[in-house]
């Protein structure tokens, strides 16, 4: 059974509070999505439900205009769970331990993955002109011209980001941002090896407010497979996310504005 709210969250960063009340125990699923483009889904969850009682927090960082959250329960479950209260709150400043320049583009890259699926083709830079993030339909292989199956690329010259809308549109904006944090920080730590830039990313991600929950998933569908080395790198991260420290920090991130 699904049931379906309108949350007016006005483009603010907002934590979303929902009360469950039930005489079973099982599971529920939580999509939130811009009420206006369908396609721009802001969290996509599930969490057990046991009986009685059971509070769900879902910290938006980023937020549309106006929120659609469908609460999707299993048909099992009886009876279907009561969302008994729902409020917003706004969340703690951002705690951001980088360089000014690090900011700068994080804040770039979150306006981008908000707005992507309204960006035309082309190359997108701050109100500064600066981190240039290039957008296109699918990314090619530069030598062959045969397309990528990849959702970005990054230059660790200049630091030069490459985003497929074709890839990024079945991911959350949650697992976009950590994406986009993912290829910056192989440009930053000017390395290749995957699982340095997977613990820097979610440093980067984790502080800006986005939620445990996210992190993990985001990570583990980016990389998804069953070699060894995927399961090794899904343990790594989930050991950073369990220990991962939100109070330390000291820049805030300001925000930006995508120019093309």
């Amino acid at each position: 059974m699904k049931k379906t709210y309108f949350v007016d969250t006005n483009d603010a960063a907002v934590e979303l509070v929902l009360s469950f009340l039930t005489n079973e125990t099982g599971s529920v699923r939580l999509r939130g999505y811009d009420a206006n483009d369908k396609e721009t889904v802001y969290f996509d969850r599930r969490d057990a439900i046991e009986k009685g009682k059971r509070t769900i927090s879902i910290p938006l960082p980023l937020s549309p205009k106006k929120l659609c959250l469908e609460v999707i329960t299993q048909l099992i479950l009886k009876p279907i769970p009561k969302v008994e209260f729902l409020r917003q709150n706004a969340l703690k400043p951002v705690n951001l331990v980088a360089s000014m320049q690090v900011c700068s583009f994080l804040a770039h890259a979150l306006d981008v993955v908000k707005n992507l699926n309204t960006l035309k083709e082309g190359i997108y830079t701050d109100k500064q002109k600066n981190h240039p993030i290039f957008v296109a339909e699918t990314l090619k292989n530069r030598d062959t011209g045969q397309t990528l199956n990849t959702p970005a690329r990054v230059s660790r010259k200049n630091g030069y980001v490459e985003i497929s809308k074709g890839k990024m549109r079945a991911y959350t904006v949650a697992m976009r941002v950590f994406i986009l944090c993912h290829e910056r920080s192989h440009y930053e730590l000017n390395t290749s090896d995957e699982v340095d830039c997977d613990l820097n990313a979610l440093k980067w991600y984790l502080a800006l407010g986005f939620s445990q929950k996210e992190a993990l998933h985001a990570c583990t569908r980016v990389f998804s497979g069953e070699q060894q080395i995927h399961h090794d790198r899904a343990a790594m991260v989930a050991d950073y996310i369990n220990n991962f420290n939100a109070e330390k920090g000291s820049y805030i991130l300001v925000s930006s504005e995508i120019v093309k």
